[in-house]
Order: structure tokens, then C-alpha cells, then sequence
């Protein structure tokens, strides 16, 4: 069973991984207050059970300054959602279940993702983020559980590993990086979770946090 980001969320929180400031607006006029508590730009995701791959189907928007460009985009989102799932075979509209509102989070991004191996069993992936993932595919692996020193060690083994250490004044918070990788070492030792994909984890000087999750359970 895949979840949708949202739900994802909810999990990562039970285990104490920040997430940014969210809320899942079922329409406008709500979208438009949460994005105003929070403060522009936000970030706008579709969630729909039924369209799990967002970007595919159009359905994310970065960088949202102002009230009006919230509305305008929010009523593409819902349209591309539902011409993306007619194009796909379908006759009926896509089960919607809200569009996500979450505050803007800066910094270096990374990865860390989770695999189940029928040899080895549970598997967990750290490495650079964003384009840096397909660009030179730098990433260390450890099974869980983790202790601090294992996340050292993966760390340690990465090409891009000066990044991470201050490198050009690029400035990480090293305690929150090791503290989001343990308590994620936790949620996958203690859930049936099959897989997950966290990607973009931004780190800055105050923060590591989740701005992306794909989970997928057993059923």
C-alpha cells in the first residue's frame, strides 16, 4: 500500500522527523488562509490516492508568492490532476483528496531511502539529493538498525562528503542530520514498511528536514 505524502507525514511526526509546516486544504478559501499564517512563497502538492506520482500529472508548484497566484494555481492543479488521469485510460475524475499547502524550506538537499532485500533484509540509503542523485549516483548504504557511528561511517564514505562539512561556509546542522537518520532507521525497524524514498531532506544551519516522502507498506 502506497501513501500519499500526507499520510507519509503522519508517520515520519510519530517518529519525531521534522516535516515542514503543512496542511491539507480541501478548498481555496482555506488553502489561502493556511498559506497567509505561514507566510508566502508556499509550496502546493496535489494529493490524491489515485495519482501518487505528482509531477507526472502536473501536480506541484513551488515558489507561490501571493494570494492570487495561489488561487490561479490551485485551480490548475485540480484540471491538470484530472486531464492526467483521463489520459491515462480512465473515465471517471480522479479521487482528490485536498491540495497540500506546506511552507518553504531552504538549504542543501539529500536523500535517504529504504529498501527491503529478501537476503539481507532492511537497507537504508543516504547520500546528496536533488540532481546530485542521478548526476554522480554518490550514496553509502547500512542495514538497520543504525547507531551513530554507522551514520559517521556513510557519511563519511560519500565523494561529496566536504559538502556536508561545512564546505564553503555551506553550513549544515551535523546533529540534526545524524538525529533525522537514526529516528528513520526506527520507523523502518519498527514498521512494515517495504519501502520508502525521502528526497529532498533540506539541511541548513537550524533544520534537517522532510520535504518529500514516498512510503510504501506491506499490505
Amino acid at each position: 500500500m502506497k501513501l500519499t505524502e500526507f499520510e507519509s507525514y503522519k508517520l515520519l511526526k510519530k517518529y519525531n522527523i521534522a516535516t515542514p509546516k503543512h496542511f491539507l486544504a480541501k478548498n481555496k478559501v482555506s488553502a489561502q488562509r493556511f498559506a497567509k499564517k505561514i507566510k508566502y512563497p508556499v509550496v502546493m502538492k496535489l494529493m490524491s490516492e489515485d495519482i501518487l506520482h505528482k509531477t507526472e500529472a502536473k501536480g506541484v508548484v513551488l515558489n507561490v508568492a501571493d494570494m492570487n497566484t495561489l488561487e490561479e494555481q490551485y485551480n490548475n492543479i485540480i484540471a491538470n490532476a484530472n486531464e492526467f488521469w483521463l489520459s491515462t485510460g480512465n473515465i471517471s475524475k480522479p479521487k482528490i483528496d485536498g491540495i497540500l499547502i506546506e511552507e518553504t524550506i531552504c538549504g542543501i538537499e539529500v536523500i535517504i531511502g529504504g529498501q527491503t532485500d529478501a537476503q539481507f533484509g532492511k537497507t537504508i540509503m543516504f547520500g546528496l539529493g536533488g540532481i546530485f542523485v542521478e548526476a554522480f549516483n554518490d550514496v553509502s548504504f547500512r542495514l538497520v538498525p543504525l547507531q551513530e557511528k554507522d551514520i559517521e561511517d556513510m557519511i563519511g564514505e560519500l565523494k561529496s562528503k566536504k559538502i556536508l562539512d561545512n564546505y564553503r561556509n555551506i553550513k549544515i546542522n551535523r546533529k540534526k542530520l545524524i538525529d533525522i537518520i537514526l529516528n528513520v532507521s526506527k520507523m523502518f525497524e519498527s514498521e512494515n514498511i517495504i519501502e520508502f524514498d525521502l528526497n529532498p531532506v533540506f539541511l541548513n544551519e537550524k533544520q534537517a528536514v522532510v520535504c518529500d516522502a514516498r512510503i510504501m507498506l506491506r499490505e
